[in-house]
C-alpha cells in the first residue's frame, strides 16, 4: 500500500474507531470514503457474528474471565420474554415522546445460558466502542512480540483533525512519552481520542482488517461503518471466554474496561458493589445522535453481557435511556435467582 493511501486509510480507521462527528467536514469525509472504498473493495464483508465455536481448557485464578467451551446460542430464551416486552414498551414510550428514535438491546446471561435481542436488525455507528478492537489487536500482537506494551512512543499532534466527543476526561499531551500500555489505558479508561489516533497511526491497517475477519465482525468498507448490537457483543464474548487472547491478556483487558470512568450509562443505577467491565461509544451529527454501551455485569450469581445501542435527537437524552434499560435488565435477572 502506498504511503498516501495508507495515510488515508489510517485516518478512516481513526474516524471509525473514535466516531465521526461534525467537526470533520464533508470534504474530508468524502475524500476518505472514496479512497477507502477503492482500497477495501476486495475485502469480503462477513456479517455473521454467531457462527464461531471456541474450545478451551478451564483454568482458575482470574477475576473477570471464565475460559470455557463456548458455543453461541442460536435461539432466544422464553424466560426472557417478559423482560423483552417491558423493554420494548419503554422504548416505544420514549419514541412517542420524541425522546428516542430507536434502540436495540442484546443480553446474554451466562448463569442460565439465556439470551435475548430486541430490535436485532437495527444498525448503528459504534464509534468509540471500536476502541476495544484496537485493544484486542495490540494485546494479540504483544503475545507474539514480548515487551511491545512497554515500548515508548512520543505523542505528536497529527496533521489531520482528531474527532471530538461529548464525554471525555483525561487526554495525553503533545511532546510527552508514553508506553503502549499507557496509551491503551488512556484509550479505554478515559476514551481518549488522542491516544486512539496515535495507536492506530502506529498500526498496520492490514493487521486491523485481518483481525476483523478473524473475529467475523463486519469489515469497514467506508467511514459510514455500522453494526448491530449482537455483532458488537462478540468482542465481549471473546474477552469473557478468553477465546482470542491468552488468559492473562483477556483478564488485563477486562480489568482496564472495569476502570472505565464513564458512569452515566450502564453503571449509573446499579448497586455500587457490582463490578462492570464496559465501554461506551457515541456517533452522529446535527440531526441525529447516537450513544451506545456494552459490558459485562458481574452479579453475585453469574455475569451477564449487555449491549445497548441508541439513536436520538439530543445527546443528553440518551444516557438516561441506557441507565434505565440497564437497571431493568439487572432487576429482572436478579429476580430469576431469588
Amino acid at each position: 500500500m502506498s504511503k498516501p493511501l495508507r495515510y488515508t486509510v489510517t485516518i478512516a480507521l481513526i474516524i471509525v474507531s473514535c466516531g465521526l462527528t461534525y467537526v470533520i467536514n464533508e470534504y474530508i469525509h468524502h475524500h476518505i470514503e472514496k479512497t477507502t472504498n477503492n482500497t477495501l473493495a476486495t475485502i469480503e464483508e462477513n456479517n455473521s457474528s454467531q457462527s464461531s465455536i471456541y474450545s478451551l481448557n478451564t483454568s482458575g485464578g482470574f477475576k473477570f474471565i471464565k475460559p470455557i467451551d463456548a458455543t453461541d446460542l442460536k435461539h432466544e430464551s422464553p424466560s426472557l420474554n417478559g423482560l423483552k416486552a417491558k423493554l420494548n414498551a419503554y422504548i416505544e414510550r420514549l419514541k412517542k415522546a420524541h425522546k428516542l428514535i430507536n434502540a436495540s438491546v442484546y443480553v446474554r446471561y451466562y448463569g442460565h445460558g439465556m439470551q435475548m435481542s430486541l430490535n436485532p436488525q437495527e444498525t448503528y455507528s459504534p464509534g468509540s466502542m471500536l476502541k476495544v478492537v484496537n485493544l484486542l489487536i495490540y494485546l494479540k500482537l504483544s503475545e507474539k512480540e514480548p515487551g511491545l506494551l512497554d515500548k515508548k512512543i512520543v505523542y505528536q499532534t497529527p496533521e489531520y483533525p482528531i474527532p471530538v466527543q461529548t464525554f471525555n476526561t483525561s487526554q495525553i499531551e503533545a511532546g510527552k512519552e508514553y508506553t503502549i500500555r499507557d496509551l491503551l489505558k488512556y484509550m479505554i479508561v478515559y476514551s481518549d481520542n488522542r491516544a486512539t489516533c496515535w495507536l492506530v497511526a502506529n498500526l498496520d491497517s492490514k493487521v486491523y482488517f485481518k483481525m476483523m475477519e478473524d473475529l467475523k465482525i463486519p469489515l469497514p468498507s467506508n467511514t459510514n461503518y455500522v453494526m448491530t448490537a449482537s455483532q458488537y457483543s462478540v468482542l465481549f464474548k471473546l474477552l469473557y471466554s478468553s477465546s482470542y487472547l491468552s488468559n492473562g491478556n483477556s483478564e488485563f483487558a477486562l480489568r482496564l474496561l472495569n476502570q472505565s470512568d464513564f458512569k452515566n450509562g450502564l453503571v449509573r443505577d446499579l448497586p455500587g458493589n457490582v463490578q462492570v467491565a464496559h465501554k461506551f461509544g457515541e456517533a452522529g451529527g446535527k440531526h441525529q445522535h447516537q450513544l451506545h454501551e456494552s459490558g459485562l455485569i458481574y452479579m453475585n450469581y453469574a455475569p451477564y453481557l449487555i449491549t445497548i445501542m441508541t439513536k436520538g435527537y439530543a445527546i443528553d437524552d440518551l444516557p438516561p435511556v441506557i441507565s434505565t434499560i440497564s437497571k431493568m435488565v439487572y432487576d429482572d435477572l436478579s429476580r430469576i435467582e431469588e
